[in-house]
């Protein structure tokens, strides 16, 4: 039991720090995301299955040894092409890019505890239109230690982030990137005796919004587009409980409060900001069959606002994930979710956020990995008739040379669909990217 606890928390903590890295090439603005539920598997299986995540070292990087510790420095470089720069529905415009993502990590590993530091930047530079470029930046760490039946961990991190123009809170027109600084701190504890299992979770986390520009058709810069109103801090704190029906089941439950506290009081004049706190409960079952691994719960979210002229926002939630190891070659994998989001909007009192998304990666070879996605989310406003629709759907590939060199390539495209919403534009974007990695 003790080997298995060791092995989750390695694995936790690696997931985590994989985040770090794809969420500064990604750049995504998500809420605090809930606590997912853990799959039952052994940690050692989970990742000897998963194609995306099996290990294999004789690619991996040795990284050099400082003192205990043992840091792996990495340069990605690429060249891109996006079809729609702006996100505009006329008037498009179209240019390639050279992108530059230095990154550096260090761990500290022992059999009880790990320790690991991260950061990493990307500059994204455009040919002719500046306007687009984008810098984005992430520090951060994390840690977990065992202490007989508990497992403790703490992460944090912050970061200059770019928002993505299909954000449902996106500045209307024809804007510079958004930018904002996130500070994120997460500590979690696991406690398990017998078959029961309980989780506590806590996280703060902000969100600070930087200053955008709009322009003109021709590219001119007309104004500042004031963005203060969308800062906002989130405390929350999630409990959840797990039963061992059997050896391959487990249900679980779980209750999740939040307190949202936004830095200005109105949006504009009149119209209340979104201060306030929200709940989430939510009871499900995690099952592994054979070579399928299921976790899914259903319940009930609501939010409360402080403003009694903004009513009260309710609808059911849903959290879902299942990987399907189809062969040794291939692994399926979808998720299904259901949660209130943020969109500090005039007339809404937020959203309704149903994303669903599936994924397929495939092992051509022991260096070449090949991946296939798709996915659908939809933005069900509350105070006013807008709704959103977004699908995309790409693929990409890893071509992993030797220990220090990798080829990689990606193509993305995107189609937002808004309705209700005149200054909201409705726009689709090709995307993509080549990029040679190298590592020690």
């Amino acid at each position: 039991m003790k080997g298995r606890s060791k092995a989750r928390a390695c694995l936790t903590l690696g997931m985590v720090c994989s985040a770090w890295g794809a969420t500064a090439q990604e750049i995504p603005l998500p809420p605090p995301a809930p606590a997912e539920p853990l799959t039952i598997s052994d940690a050692e299986q989970a990742i000897s299955l998963d194609v995306a995540a099996r290990r294999r070292p004789e690619f991996d990087a040795i990284g050099v040894p400082v003192g205990a510790a043992t840091v792996f420095p990495s340069l990605a470089v690429g060249t891109g092409f996006s079809s729609n720069l702006f996100g505009s529905e006329t008037g498009r415009r179209s240019d390639g890019f050279v992108q530059v993502e230095p990154a550096l990590s260090a761990q500290v590993t022992s059999a009880r505890y790990r320790v690991r530091a991260e950061a990493s930047a990307r500059f994204q530079r455009f040919w002719s239109e500046p306007a687009a470029n984008e810098t984005a930046w992430r520090v951060g760490g994390s840690g977990g230690a065992q202490f007989g039946r508990l497992l403790a961990e703490l992460e944090a991190d912050v970061g200059q982030q770019i928002e993505r123009r299909d954000s449902s809170g996106y500045p209307d027109g024809l804007v510079e990137p958004v930018r904002y600084l996130q500070l994120r701190i997460l500590g979690r504890g696991q406690y398990d005796v017998g078959r029961l299992r309980a989780i506590a979770i806590a996280d703060y986390t902000k969100f600070d919004f930087k200053d955008t520009r709009a322009l003109s058709p021709s590219g001119q810069i007309l104004s500042v587009v004031n963005q203060r109103a969308r800062d906002q801090r989130v405390l929350r704190g999630t409990l959840r409980g797990e039963y061992r029906v059997a050896p391959a089941l487990s249900l679980f439950a779980q209750g999740t409060a939040s307190s949202i506290d936004y830095r200005l009081d109105f949006i504009a004049p009149g119209v209340p900001n979104l201060d306030g706190s929200g709940y989430t409960a939510l009871v499900g079952a995690a099952v592994q069959v054979r070579l399928l691994q299921l976790s899914a719960g259903v319940g009930y979210t609501w939010r409360d606002y402080s403003n009694a002229a903004l009513r009260r926002l309710k609808g059911t939630a849903v959290s879902a994930e299942g990987r399907y190891f189809l062969t040794p070659l291939v692994t399926l994998s979808a998720t299904a979710n259901r949660t209130i989001s943020e969109a500090a909007l005039q007339g809404a009192s937020g959203y309704l956020n149903t994303q669903v998304t599936a994924r397929a990666d495939y092992e051509l070879r022991r260096w070449a990995i090949l991946n296939t996605r798709i996915a659908h989310r939809s933005g069900e406003f509350r105070g006013t008739a807008r709704r959103d629709r977004v699908l995309e759907a790409g693929g990409g590939a890893e071509f992993r040379v030797n220990r220090r060199f990798s080829l990689g390539g990606d193509f993305n495209y995107l189609d937002r669909t808004v309705r209700n919403d005149p200054l909201s534009p409705s726009f689709n974007e090709w995307r993509g990217l080549l990029t040679l990695r190298a590592s020690l």
